[in-house]
């Protein structure tokens, strides 16, 4: 307001020049007004390009992540799915393996069973052996031995089968006897009872 009141009493020119001096000044302060708003808008922009460069970075890593994360579903899911396989492939050995744990078991008995009889056959070798050697002058070879068990073992089989049919035809003569001493008896009496009745 002082200002306003000096400036009417001084001279229009003074007046000019001094409203000439206050635009150089708005002048100037807006300049540095200009300035400083193209200072802060090239520092917004910088910041706004950070700022998309730190978006796209983010949505590259959030596109990375989403990825990871899905392919890690699917490694669980596959990982899932193989344990599940792996269960039943673990049941179907199980049962394999108690169904080969019976047939070893049944295995081992025949085994044994094996085992006693080749012991035992063994025996029989020796004592094949002995035989042999002790009547060397008849059997040369156990196999000497052997073809003289067989043909005396055939000839078993015949005389017991000769044998039951002559029992068979002994059985049958002896009842055909008793059959005839029966009828002869009963001659008798009938023949002494006609005696005595004469």
């Amino acid at each position: 307001m002082a200002d306003l009141a000096q400036l009417e009493t001084v001279s229009p020119a003074t007046r000019l020049l001094e409203k000439r001096r206050l635009m150089y000044d708005k002048q100037e302060q807006f300049e540095k007004k200009k300035e400083e708003f193209k200072r802060e808008e090239t520092n917004f922009r910088d910041r706004e390009r950070d700022m998309k460069a730190n978006d796209n970075e983010l949505h590259q890593k959030m596109i990375k992540f989403h990825s990871f994360f899905e392919e890690n579903k699917q490694k669980r899911n596959r990982a899932k799915e193989k344990i599940l396989e792996e269960r039943k492939l673990i049941e179907s050995k199980e049962v394999e393996i108690s169904s080969k744990n019976e047939l070893l078991s049944i295995l081992q008995q025949k085994a044994e069973r094996i085992q006693k009889k080749t012991d035992a056959m063994g025996e029989y070798g020796r004592y094949l052996e002995s035989v042999k050697n002790n009547n060397q002058d008849e059997y040369s070879e156990i196999s000497d031995i052997l073809s003289r068990y067989n043909t005396l073992k055939q000839s078993n089989i015949k005389l017991e089968e000769s044998k039951r049919q002559l029992e068979n035809r002994f059985d049958e003569m002896k009842n055909q006897t008793n059959e005839y001493e029966k009828i002869k008896k009963t001659e008798i009496m009938s023949l002494n009872n006609d005696v005595a009745n004469l």
